[in-house]
């Protein structure tokens, strides 16, 4: 008898110990919600999810696989826009706020990949953007080789150029 309360004594506190904190349960509300928003607006199927939340709200992974053809100007537009919208949500939280590891949130809490395939998620013809990374404030954009197997042409910039560029296109329309 004493063996069997020793166990549930035992088993309610490791139990306790595992429930994670409300941050991040809120996080990922946060996270599922905005995947879902993506997904109806672009199409995008999710790949990762992920972050670092040891203390507080650190960083925030999403990888989606995108089934379209893009350069990179179309790229571009495309992932500052996800970008911006994953910040906003974060920032816009006033619930989540305390518990960020910065405020306002930005792209040093973020790493998003979107990753270009075709309909056998194969990896895009090696004309268009295979791969956008996007993370500690710096955009990569990659093709892709299919017959060496590897990525290629890798272009890098700032996350601060890339948003200015699609903000100045945004205005010229």
């Amino acid at each position: 008898m004493l063996n069997k309360k020793v166990f549930f004594l035992f088993f309610f506190l490791f139990a306790s110990c595992n429930t994670p904190p409300n941050y991040e349960r809120m996080s990922d509300r946060m996270v599922s919600k905005y995947v879902k928003e993506i997904k109806k607006e672009y199409g995008f199927q999710v790949d990762v999810i992920g972050g670092g939340m040891m203390g507080a709200v650190n960083l925030v992974t999403i990888g989606f696989a995108v089934q379209q053809n893009v350069d990179k100007n179309q790229g571009r537009r495309i992932a500052v826009e996800c970008v911006e919208k994953l910040l906003k949500k974060y920032n816009e939280n006033e619930q989540i706020r305390p518990f960020l590891k910065n405020y306002p949130f930005d792209t040093s809490n973020i790493k998003m990949y979107l990753s270009f395939i075709d309909e056998n998620r194969d990896r895009v013809d090696k004309k268009y953007i295979a791969l956008i990374t996007i993370g500690n404030n710096v955009v990569c954009y990659s093709k892709y080789d299919p017959e060496t197997k590897w990525f290629f042409d890798d272009q890098e910039e700032s996350y601060d150029e890339a948003l200015r560029i699609v903000e100045a296109e945004k205005i010229k329309q």
